[in-house]
């Protein structure tokens, strides 16, 4: 859901909740007492809104790839993630439904990559190279290998893709890396919030919504009706290529979406430790400081969004503070393993066991415990006796806990978080949240 719906029930709960303390309830009974209230006010059998799959939606079909005939019956446009195993499960769905209606229907793809699937994007550009170099059967050779990949979709496996469809993995990973094909996927983006299509996937059948993982039977259903319609225009004398916008001629049309208010960026003022791991230039006039955990996977899942704010901004520093929460035992060690290798190596030595912590450590059984801290060790060629006495004596422990000791002082509670010369991001956020905060920033320090 959009911010703003969270905004309108956070509100109004506040409100209760303050009026409930003003009266005496105490504030360790408030989620109980409030819950219960709730509970009783609730509309007797209430199921929710129900979804409008009547109203029809212009929703054109652009120069996005598509599979089937032009002059299909019925056009499905689908707005899609290829990190999204809900997007990957309705694929079977999808393949009953070619198979049941063959040549009577088209699909057309829209990519919808949601914010917290920072692979998706990445998946998304090779799509479009393979499109690129060979057209629609490009694009849905690509679509189909991703979806067998997902969601193994990191760099070597969006590679071992790219190589087994013919695709020069060099130029697809330059592609990622400057961000070809932005315009094109935020142009799906956008128009996938014009419509309304807020999660995926989401599928126009003839303009007619229908959302989620759905089974074939709830496409049959709309399809069926759309190819009687269809038929009875073909009868009238409509041609086949121009069906499809006979029929959504009546439609509604995606609104001129406005600018969502933006939320006021928040300020955080972090004491700056000396010492600390950063890249770029030393006398950038943006500097990030990142409090991050090792074992925490929405830092891991935030690490794209950070790669792509250093590659397009080269007038930022970034600097790593450690922040590992209590629920990870395994995140203290691991930020000591980088600090001891960022003693031995420098800034080299620490972002690289970064980047084997995140990739090799996190997520896997044993990944981030001693054993494996010291595999990572000997990869980079560290002294393995300075190594194993760092760790055993805890040599880098003050220096973590007083990375994280700054960042609680500043009211920050959780990772990852961000303080961008003061302005403060809390969470996986997408890039524009960083750019806005990036050129505010910037602006300020001229």
């Amino acid at each position: 859901q959009q911010f703003d719906k969270f905004k309108a029930v956070i509100d109004q709960e506040l409100a209760k909740a303050e009026a409930k303390q003003k009266s005496g309830t105490p504030k360790d009974k408030l989620y109980v007492t409030l819950s219960k209230e709730n509970f009783k006010s609730a509309p007797a059998g209430e199921e929710g809104e129900q979804e409008d799959t009547k109203t029809v939606w212009k929703v054109p079909v652009g120069k996005s790839p598509v599979k089937g005939p032009a002059g299909a019956l019925v056009t499905i446009i689908e707005f899609s993630d290829f990190q999204c195993p809900y997007c990957k499960k309705v694929e079977d769905s999808l393949a009953k439904v070619f198979a049941q209606y063959q040549g009577k229907v088209r699909l057309v793809w829209k990519n919808e990559p949601l914010p917290f699937h920072p692979r998706a994007t990445p998946a998304a550009v090779v799509t479009l190279e393979a499109r690129a170099k060979n057209g629609d059967k490009g694009f849905w050779d690509a679509h189909d290998k991703l979806f067998e990949s997902q969601p193994k979709l990191e760099d070597a496996d969006l590679e071992t893709v790219s190589k087994a469809l013919g695709l020069d993995w060099t130029k697809v990973k330059d592609a990622i890396e400057n961000d070809k094909y932005d315009d094109a996927i935020d142009e799906d983006v956008q128009l996938g919030t014009r419509v309304q299509a807020n999660g995926t996937p989401h599928f126009f059948i003839n303009g007619r919504r229908l959302v989620g993982a759905q089974p074939v039977e709830s496409f049959s259903k709309v399809i069926d009706e759309e190819v009687k319609k269809a038929e009875g225009l073909l009868q009238k004398g409509t041609k086949p290529e121009a069906l499809y916008d006979a029929l959504i001629a009546d439609g509604k049309d995606p609104p001129v979406a406005a600018a969502a208010p933006e939320q006021p960026l928040e300020k955080k003022q972090v004491a700056m430790r000396g010492s600390a791991a950063y890249k770029g230039p030393a006398g950038a006039k943006v500097t990030i400081q990142e409090f991050s955990d090792f074992q925490c996977p929405y830092c891991k899942k935030v690490e794209d969004t950070v790669k792509k704010v250093m590659r397009k901004n080269k007038d930022v520093k970034l600097v790593w503070r450690h922040m590992p929460l209590e629920m990870h035992q395994d995140a203290p060690l691991a930020s000591e393993a980088a600090e001891e290798a960022y003693k031995q190596k420098g800034a080299d030595g620490f972002w690289k066991m970064h980047d084997l912590l995140f990739n090799e450590g996190q997520g896997k059984e044993n990944g981030l415990k001693r054993e494996a801290l010291d595999g990572y060790a000997t990869k980079l060629g560290l002294d393995m006796e300075k190594f194993k006495g760092a760790l055993d004596n805890r040599t880098h422990k003050a220096t973590i806990e007083a990375d994280a000791k700054a960042g609680k002082d500043a009211g920050i509670q959780g990772t990852p978080a961000f303080v961008i010369n003061g302005y403060f991001i809390n969470g996986a956020q997408p890039y524009k949240e960083f750019k806005r905060a990036i050129e505010k920033a910037a602006a300020e320090a001229k």
